[in-house]
């Protein structure tokens, strides 16, 4: 029999998010304090949060509206009234910032009005969709936009960004966790196959396209249960210092900060002094 202490698997979560997988791939020490420890972290207003979850709840309300009311105009009275209803506390140094950014979300909505179809009809808006995986794991999120696929077999996921889009191309998508989760978990809940998730980058006018084929899904779910499992049998999670420090709420207890080692650095032989 192995002396080895066997893993407490009821301190690591069995619920999974995009945003939870993500920040496990990208650094496992911030995983273990948001989630496994559940550590509270300080999270005061930023000006793009406010930006960001006022341009969701209005592009949210305007396809709610029935289709002959929905305009720019439209667009512009849900932002303003959403905006004025996030906390705001301490995001903007001053008025005149906070107006420069209420101006870009106005024209964010300017364009996504004009390049947009705004006569569509999601089959649902802001809907929570989950799935749960072979090991028992449940996958959940909320997805922005559901819709028919243009050739109503399928359901189409529409996620909208507020951000930069840092995904080089439509093939980038595919390897999007986000993406996989969505189109899985949108795809169990609905009972129906995705066909396409569409990424939205609204601020850059930028579009994601991802068309799946029929094996998709079952791939999908093969590399989420593995992503997974790692997650839950995970024993040290260990901090991975990069540029995600400069925005991680838990910096100022990470292990890694101050281990910085001249050992790291090379011999810059080339430099004139």
């Amino acid at each position: 029999m192995s002396s080895q202490t066997p893993i407490q698997a009821v301190s690591r979560p069995k619920r999974h998010s995009p945003t939870s997988l993500k920040v496990f791939e990208t650094c496992p020490k911030q995983f273990e304090y948001a989630y496994v420890e559940r550590i509270k972290a300080d999270e005061s207003p930023a000006a793009e949060l406010v930006f960001g979850n006022a341009l969701h709840e209005a592009l949210a309300f305007l396809h709610r509206m029935p289709v002959d009311e929905r305009s720019v105009e439209a667009a512009h009275a849900a932002l303003r009234h959403f905006w004025a209803r996030t906390e705001r506390a301490g995001a903007f140094l001053e008025e005149a910032e906070e107006i420069v950014w209420g101006k870009r979300a106005l024209a964010v909505l300017d364009q996504y009005c004009a390049n947009y179809d705004l006569e569509a009809q999601p089959l649902a808006v802001e809907r929570w969709v989950r799935a749960m995986l072979p090991s028992g794991a449940v996958l959940s999120g909320k997805a922005d936009r559901v819709d028919r696929s243009p050739d109503g077999d399928g359901l189409e996921v529409i996620d909208y960004k507020s951000g930069r889009c840092r995904i080089n191309d439509d093939a980038g998508l595919r390897r999007d966790l986000g993406a996989m989760v969505y189109a899985l978990a949108t795809a169990r809940t609905f009972r129906k196959p995705v066909l396409r998730v569409r990424f939205l980058f609204i601020a850059e006018g930028v579009e994601r396209r991802w068309d799946l084929e029929a094996e998709d899904l079952a791939s999908i779910e093969t590399e989420l249960g593995k992503l997974t499992t790692r997650v839950e049998q995970t024993g040290d999670f260990a901090a991975v210092p990069g540029r995600h420090c400069d925005w991680c709420r838990f910096v100022d207890r990470c292990p890694a900060q101050g281990g910085a080692s001249l050992e790291a650095l090379s011999e810059a032989s080339a430099v004139a002094f």
